[in-house]
């Protein structure tokens, strides 16, 4: 399922699609890839986007959003599924944040990630979609949660993102999403 995105561009809508087929349409660090292509609506900044974490749905109640760090600090969430805050959100990152973001994507050496995790070991579980700026490109790397292969470094780079920008404020703590269960 694709999300209806009226507020994105054509190349950001294009990459959510390829990204529904399971086409990794950046291929590494390298690709000719502009900010449009991984932003979230473009709209709120026109800096470089420094990160993005998309978590999809699962078979259950997993929280369904976008994230996106630009390097001016500008922070867009998209709520979608099983999260406190639904629709479109924009905030600010602190300068400390946005050191922390850097300082954990080169330790995670992304660039050395695989393009790809998408073994089915075990079934039912959501796709991480991780973007990062590396010098004048972005490095996607495509996770499947349920593929024992992912190194240790992928899923610590994943959820160190999520602490970072403090993602609770916007998908809820579990105990807030468990007491929301019954609404949604």
């Amino acid at each position: 399922m694709v999300p209806a995105y009226d507020r994105a561009r054509a190349l950001g809508l294009a990459l959510l699609v390829a990204q529904a087929l399971g086409v990794c349409a950046l291929a590494c660090a390298s690709a000719d890839v502009g900010p449009s292509a991984v932003t979230l609506t473009g709209q709120a900044t026109s800096a470089p986007l420094l990160v993005s974490l998309e978590r999809t749905s699962c078979y259950g109640w997993c929280p369904v959003y976008r994230v996106a760090v630009y390097e001016d600090g500008v922070l867009e969430f998209e709520g979608e599924h099983f999260v406190l805050r639904s629709g479109l959100h924009v905030d600010r990152v602190t300068p400390a944040q946005l050191a922390a973001l850097r300082e954990i994507t080169a330790r995670a050496r992304v660039a050395e990630l695989a393009d790809r995790y998408v073994r089915r070991d075990y079934t039912d579980m959501p796709s991480i979609i991780t973007v990062v700026r590396l010098g004048s490109g972005y490095k996607q790397v495509r996770h499947y949660f349920g593929d024992t292969s992912a190194p240790a470094r992928l899923i610590q780079l994943e959820e160190e993102i999520d602490r970072v920008v403090e993602i609770e404020r916007f998908i809820g703590t579990p105990a807030q999403r468990e007491d929301l269960r019954a609404s949604w």
